[in-house]
Order: structure tokens, then C-alpha cells, then sequence
């Protein structure tokens, strides 16, 4: 936008007269006014604020695709592919048949802008290319990201796990998954710590349903956000849990994996002791944690 505003201005230098008091003819009074108008629309439009423009993910991993504006005001926020112009969103609606792409729409009220984040799960070599975060102003402006995605390379190594991690990509980790479990009332605390980071993730924060978390969506909600290199934490509090909070937490950001947890809240666990011990066992292999916690749950709501 400040590049049609400096040409703007550019324009209507040249176009007046030499003479010092010829602005005040009709005709150049008239070409000022036009172009004092303009210059006033155009600063009521909405504009993008600066991210990361360039996403890198193996084949397999979810991409974030960051697309933040400033004052959007009544404008549409449009997410389109390539230099086929596909339209894949307009706003949070997704215009495609392909269910591997969705958009993640998180207010910003404290800096006045609203990030439009597309997602891309279980990337594709084919998902590689150009892809625009356009809004429909007059004239059209966009945000462009450039997507690559990168065949998996596995090193497989005596007396080493067969799980390969590159440590050049940032990992997500919910602290006590794959689930926690609580009774109606405590207060529970998620906690998600993003490692391996050269430098702080942009966006940093946590959904249920496909819904981002905050304060207008559940009363009792309260959020810590740390962002720093190297490591940033995000840590999601409950208040007076009941059993309408049962369900998967993810962790997002835009430079990692997501991380999730599932939440179970039962009834009456503190008054059972056979649960209430159930649920204390700290011997209990990661692997059967969900399946113990999804059992302990149906036996509270009998």
C-alpha cells in the first residue's frame, strides 16, 4: 500500500504546474482534492502486517501458512493456490474438496489485526508452490507464501530407535500426554513446550474442536504465552472444570508439528477411591495411559 501511495503522490507532483500558487486553479484544485480523497481511502484499508513468508515441512507434517491484516474492518480474507488462482477459502469457509486444508482464525485484539492461518495436513510433494493470502480491496492486494515440502530422508543406525527426528525442526510436546485425567471442579493446567527453535514462533496457541481457545469462547480461560529462541511454552488454565471440557487439546504454533492431549473430566472421581487410586498410578506405560484414562472415564459415568 505505501508503494501506491508514494506513486500517488508522485503522479500529482508531476502533474501540477511549476508555478508556485497554480494549486489554487480549478483545474489542479480539483486534481488535489481527487487525490486527497484517495490518499484518505486508502488508509482506511486494511493491510498486512509483517510473517513468514516462506514455510519448509517434510512430506507427512502439517504446514502453517501465516497470513496476518491489520484493521480488516468488512474486507474477506481469501487463500488462493498457485498461478491457477484456486480459490481454497474465503474467510474461514473452505472451497475445496480436499479435507486436508482448513483456515485458523485468531483474533489479535491487542495490536488490532486478525490472523488467517491456512493449514495444510499430511503435506505432499505436490503441495510445493506459490500461495496468495488476498483481500478484496480496490485495488487487490496480497500476501504471498512460498510452500516446500521435502521428501523424508531416514538414517537408520545400529543400537538407535528407528524413530528419526531431524533435529533442525522444531518439536511440540503437551506435557502428560497422550491424555490427563480430572475430576468436575479442579483446575487444570495444559502445558505445551516447543523445542529446537532458532528463533520464536509468530503464533502460539491452543484449540478444542477446531475452535481457538480464549476467553469469549469459555468463561474461567486464561493463557501464558512465553516466546523466546531456543525454547516457548504455552500453558492453557481451567478453572471449575465440568464435563463439557472433555475432549482433544491441540497446541499450535506456525513453526512446529501440533501437539495434542485429550482431556477427560469425570464425575464423583475424588468419592470413588478404587478410581481416585486409579487415576494416581504413576507406573502406567505411556502407551495404555489413554486407554486406562479412557476406561476410568466410562466407569465414572456409569
Amino acid at each position: 500500500m505505501m508503494k501506491e501511495i508514494n506513486y500517488l503522490i508522485l503522479v500529482f507532483l508531476c502533474s501540477v504546474s511549476a508555478t508556485p500558487w497554480d494549486w489554487q486553479q480549478s483545474n489542479d484544485q480539483k486534481t488535489f482534492s481527487e487525490m486527497e480523497l484517495h490518499l484518505r481511502n486508502l488508509r482506511k484499508q486494511p493491510y498486512f502486517l509483517k510473517v513468514n513468508s516462506v514455510v519448509n515441512v517434510k512430506r507427512g507434517e502439517t504446514a502453517y501458512l501465516p497470513c496476518r491484516v491489520k484493521t480488516l474492518g468488512d474486507y474477506l480474507v481469501t487463500w488462493l493456490k498457485g498461478n491457477d488462482v484456486a480459490v481454497l477459502s474465503v474467510g474461514s469457509n473452505v472451497f475445496t474438496s480436499d479435507s486436508r486444508y482448513s483456515v485458523v482464525h485468531v483474533p489479535r485484539q491487542r495490536i488490532g489485526a486478525d490472523d488467517w492461518n491456512l493449514l495444510i495436513n499430511k503435506t505432499e510433494l505436490s503441495d510445493s508452490g506459490k500461495y496468495h493470502c488476498s483481500l478484496n480491496t480496490e485495488p487487490k492486494i496480497s500476501h504471498t507464501v512460498y510452500v516446500t515440502v521435502e521428501e523424508n530422508v531416514y538414517v537408520e543406525q545400529k543400537d538407535t530407535p528407528n524413530n528419526y527426528h531431524n533435529p533442525s525442526t522444531p518439536i511440540a510436546h503437551v506435557a502428560g500426554a497422550p491424555s490427563m485425567l480430572a475430576a468436575t471442579g479442579d483446575n487444570v493446567q495444559l502445558d505445551c513446550r516447543i523445542s529446537g527453535l532458532n528463533s520464536p514462533p509468530l503464533s502460539l496457541y491452543w484449540t478444542k474442536d477446531g475452535v481457538v481457545l480464549n476467553a469469549r469462547v469459555r468463561s474461567g480461560i486464561s493463557l501464558e504465552v512465553e516466546k523466546l529462541p531456543g525454547v516457548s511454552r504455552s500453558t492453557l488454565f481451567l478453572t471449575n472444570a465440568s464435563t463439557k471440557d472433555s475432549g482433544e487439546y491441540i497446541c499450535l504454533s506456525d513453526v512446529a508439528p501440533p501437539a495434542n492431549i485429550s482431556l477427560f473430566i469425570t464425575e464423583g472421581l475424588n468419592e470413588s477411591p478404587v478410581l481416585a487410586s486409579l487415576s494416581s498410578l504413576s507406573n502406567i506405560p505411556e502407551s495404555s495411559m489413554f486407554t486406562v484414562s479412557l476406561l476410568l472415564y466410562l466407569v465414572s459415568r456409569l
